[in-house]
């Protein structure tokens, strides 16, 4: 699987940044434009510029500021697995996504999402 990782820092402290980007059902608190966010069990679907996704928690750890996930349902998609962690750093904290797919061509659409992502965090976390 190819794989991609985007980070970026912020002035909040770890804990206020993996409180937003850690909960699995508050996904729409992170990426601008998700409608109708339903989670059954481990799995969310919503919608994102009209596609309709599933996404399978495969994995959730407070201690580390770490969670992964992975689309089931919505793209054409051989596999996919994206890891989101938050780390303490210099006045702040640093959130990455990384991002593995199959096929690899697939690896720019991600990117740019979660690069926006990690843009519209900064009006969730930086001090004003």
């Amino acid at each position: 699987m190819a794989a991609s990782t985007v980070t970026e820092r912020y002035d909040a402290t770890p804990e206020a940044a993996w409180a937003l980007v850690g909960d699995f059902p508050g996904i729409g608190d992170v990426f601008p434009g998700i409608e109708d966010v339903v989670v059954e069990d481990a799995r969310r679907t919503f919608t994102l510029t009209g596609m309709r996704m599933t996404e399978q928690l495969v994995a959730r750890d407070d201690a580390t500021m770490s969670i992964t996930y992975s689309i089931v349902d919505g793209l054409p998609l051989e596999a996919h697995e994206t890891t989101v962690t938050v780390a303490p750093a210099e006045a702040g904290c640093e959130v990455t996504f990384r991002v593995a797919t199959v096929p690899e061509e697939a690896q720019p659409l991600f990117i740019d999402s979660y690069q926006r992502a990690l843009e519209h965090l900064h009006t969730r976390l930086d001090a004003s």
